[in-house]
């Protein structure tokens, strides 16, 4: 399990998104990652948190399975923001986010673009 308060930190400390980072946000957010057989015959996949598995990779180092990438896609970052809050982000230089939950909790984060800090938001209110 990928510990909160640390992957938070390395999002505040990104100007950019990446792949890496994509995983374990998505690691964070409940998705599983599995190995089938074994070397050199080995294959993996990836599993949303609700248990669909999404795809194969025959080569383990290339990363092909197709999946969210939160940190550099603002769609796929929607995708994390809980079901029962609004959202807002903003800023040229850097980036902010704002969720409003509708007890009316507000959930601030900044970074270094919107899609990162809508990230940061995300994992915040999952953690809350």
């Amino acid at each position: 399990m990928t510990d909160l308060s640390s992957l938070i930190a390395k999002l505040e400390a990104a100007t950019e998104g990446s792949r890496e980072l994509s995983d374990e946000v998505l690691i964070a957010c409940g998705w599983k990652r599995g190995v089938v057989g074994k070397p050199p015959l080995q294959s993996a996949y990836w599993k949303t948190p609700d248990g669909q598995r999404m795809g194969w990779e025959d080569d383990l180092t290339s990363g092909g399975v197709e999946r969210p990438d939160p940190t550099q896609s603002l769609d796929a970052a929607l995708t994390l923001v809980p079901s029962d809050c609004a959202w807002d982000v903003w800023g040229p230089v850097s980036g902010n986010a704002q969720l409003m939950r509708g007890s009316g909790e507000i959930i601030e984060a900044v970074a270094g673009n919107a899609i990162l800090a809508l990230c940061i938001a995300a994992l915040k209110a999952r953690a809350a």
